[in-house]
């Protein structure tokens, strides 16, 4: 009933519908989905929808897309973008598929990271960004790889390397509130 209330009479959910049912939840305060969240998610759901997997604020998707969606949102493992996906849509405030200095200076202040590391770590994203100086999907999964992973040569024998430790403590707490999130998303959508 959920994909049937979304879809209307064209039986396809577009990125339209999806916002104007999260704005209508968001203004329900019992909701608890906080306005901050609706262009996020909306932007997060278009990177799942199959026939895109990618970032798109334009999409659409059958009921096949939706069935498939929600099981994965659901499943004990995970899509191996899910997680850079949010993080991406959430970084990206202005909602355009790609992240620029401002945004990932924003994101990376929320996210608490000390004034110190703030210059290596926006170092990185630099590098990965390119010449026009946006990161698209593609150079930002590159990017939180480096960011978040263990260095090339962190062996037992060697010392810790780059900004990875204190970042992939912030992915940690990032990732128990995404789970959240994806849950709260699943909730919302069943109770329609």
């Amino acid at each position: 009933g959920v994909f049937d209330f979304l879809a209307g009479d064209d039986e396809l959910i577009q990125d339209a519908e999806l916002t104007a049912l999260l704005n209508e939840c968001a203004s329900d305060p019992e909701s608890g989905l906080p306005q901050e969240m609706v262009m996020p998610i909306v932007e997060f759901v278009g990177f799942f929808v199959p026939e895109y997997a990618q970032c798109t604020m334009d999409w659409e998707m059958n009921f096949d897309d939706f069935v498939q969606m929600v099981e994965m949102f659901e499943s004990e493992e995970p899509h191996p973008d899910m997680e850079e996906a949010m993080v991406f849509s959430m970084v990206d405030a202005d909602n355009k598929c790609t992240i620029d200095e401002t945004e990932a200076t924003q994101a990376l202040v929320q996210m608490g990271v000390p004034e110190d590391q703030m210059g290596p770590i926006m170092e990185v994203l630099g590098q990965f960004a390119g010449e026009d100086e946006l990161m698209s999907f593609d150079e930002f999964k590159g990017a939180y790889a480096a960011l978040t992973g263990p260095g090339p040569d962190s062996g037992p024998d060697s010392g810790p390397s780059g900004p990875s430790g204190p970042l992939k403590m912030q992915k940690r707490r990032f990732s128990m509130k995404k789970k959240h999130m994806v849950k709260k998303l699943m909730k919302l959508l069943r109770s329609q």
